[in-house]
């Protein structure tokens, strides 16, 4: 539905006929301001689009397809001719329900993107690119992280970003780890703490370090995490 939309906001003239929509969209269409800067994600749609679209009609006009315990089987029955049996498992069956869902809250503004969910959406089209046929986008599963860090009560926080992006990648290779950072600052004697949130948006880029002084990160302030012994944190912050 997302690309008929697309074609009628084009001008198109609305038709049943899948081949002229395929090849309308093909021919060159203007898509949403949400995909100006995703040529990545409007290419695989339409190619997504064009592969499934005969599937689509074997499962409504013909009887050869067959499901078992959430996955697809089905071939293409186009023009009488039936071919190759095609296998949609139940995630990727779930992948595409995710990616037309996530599409429509996006381009209508309900849902506002991030570093994240733009990678979430990558990944996705990873999880289905036997159906769509185009390159790898080389988008690893994507993670979120809060990493803690304790420091020493002052009047400044500084945080080696570089070292902790070093760890994390070494602690998941195979992930793409997106990460806000919770410092919580703890007085010598341990009996005071006080926490705060770094997001995401504030340590993203390249600097090596953040430093920050403690009068300008109120708004960061957070609740202190549950599982702490700030006594035991203080003893090993002090030697």
């Amino acid at each position: 539905m997302l690309l008929e939309w697309v074609l009628e906001c084009n001008g198109i003239s609305s038709t049943y006929r899948f081949v002229q929509k395929i090849k309308a969209l093909k021919r060159g269409v203007t898509f949403p301001p949400f995909f100006v800067s995703r040529t990545w994600l409007s290419d695989r749609l339409i190619v997504l689009y064009e592969h499934l679209e005969p599937l689509r009609g074997t499962i409504i006009h013909a009887p050869h397809f067959k499901t078992s315990d959430g996955v697809l089987c089905v071939s293409n029955s186009k023009s009488g001719t039936i071919g190759p049996e095609i296998t949609i498992t139940a995630d990727e069956l779930r992948s595409i329900a995710v990616l037309a869902v996530s599409l429509l809250r996006y381009v209508n503004n309900s849902w506002v993107i991030n570093p994240l969910k733009e990678k979430q959406l990558r990944h996705t089209l990873e999880e289905v690119e036997h159906l769509h046929g185009m390159p790898s986008l080389g988008q690893k599963p994507p993670r979120f992280l809060t990493v803690r860090v304790y420091a020493k009560l002052s009047d400044s926080i500084e945080i080696d970003l570089k070292r902790i992006r070093e760890d994390v990648a070494r602690m998941c290779p195979d992930q793409d780890v997106v990460f806000d950072i919770r410092v919580v600052t703890v007085n010598n004697d341990g009996s005071k703490a006080t926490g705060y949130l770094f997001p995401w948006e504030e340590i993203n880029g390249d600097h090596p370090h953040l430093v920050r002084a403690v009068a300008d990160i109120a708004h960061l302030k957070s609740p202190l995490p549950g599982d702490m012994d700030i006594a035991f944190i203080s003893q090993e912050l002090n030697k």
